[in-house]
């Protein structure tokens, strides 16, 4: 009995851990960032409130703030498209990406991406030309994203 309390209660203090650490290693400022979720993963997604800004047809431009967690698969994939374009992904703290959001079609795509290091350093950047729009699926991380920024 007392080991299911004592394990129950490190699972609850292990989840603030990373939580917290999550936010503050992304150099989130609570009052700019909020945390949409976490991916399966446990990478943090966070919309930039400040970003928001209508466009023609109901649609939003918004920044977006991925901090990778150290075992991510998301981290892995960005450390292999830095190094293909020659630049080092070892302190790689977080991506910023701006972004259009379609609130009527339930749609979004990617416009910008900037790569920063753990200490905010940029890395890298890149436009996103041939991008389309992409239809975001119900219950999904990006969905929650979706109805944090149209419900602005």
């Amino acid at each position: 009995m007392q080991s299911a309390v004592f394990r129950t209660a490190w699972v609850i203090l292990l989840f603030f851990v990373f939580t917290g650490s999550a936010a503050f290693s992304s150099g989130a400022d609570p009052s700019r960032w909020k945390l949409v979720g976490f991916t399966k993963y446990r990478d943090a997604l966070f919309l930039d409130r400040e970003s928001l800004e209508r466009l023609p047809g109901d649609t939003l431009k918004a920044t977006v703030k991925i901090s990778p967690s150290p075992k991510s698969k998301f981290l892995r994939q960005l450390r292999k498209e830095l190094k293909a374009r020659g630049k080092s992904a070892g302190f790689l703290g977080h991506v910023e990406y701006s972004m259009e959001i379609d609130c009527r079609a339930n749609a979004m795509r990617f416009i910008h991406a900037a790569y920063y290091r753990k200490d905010g350093k940029l890395i890298y950047e890149r436009d996103y030309t041939a991008d389309g729009w992409k239809p975001v699926t119900a219950g999904s991380l990006w969905d929650m994203l979706h109805e944090s920024a149209c419900s602005k």
